[in-house]
């Protein structure tokens, strides 16, 4: 009885593919992670406060440059989970 080596490996190969199947586990509401929007407005802010006075008229948009900036950074460091965000500030990203 010969045993054919193309089969077994097949048969091998599908037993480890499957084996490491598992249901994924269900997310929790509170693992979620969410753009908390009041601390965002907060860091938009302060970070514009902290930009010194310039001209009033510049030859190219420097000034939209900053709010870009201002309002990139904000946006990064407000994501967090959401059981440490008030609900009226949560926002899902």
């Amino acid at each position: 009885m010969v045993i054919d080596m193309k089969k077994i490996t097949f048969f091998l190969l599908t037993l480890v593919s499957l084996a490491g199947c598992e249901k994924p586990q269900p997310v929790s509401d509170a693992d979620v992670i969410v753009v908390d929007q009041c601390n965002r407005q907060t860091l938009f802010l302060r970070c514009l406060s902290t930009v010194p006075t310039g001209p009033q008229a510049t030859e190219k948009s420097d000034w939209a440059d900053v709010v870009d900036n201002c309002e990139t950074s904000a946006f990064y460091e407000s994501i967090r989970p959401k059981k440490y965000t008030k609900p009226e500030c949560a926002v899902s990203r």
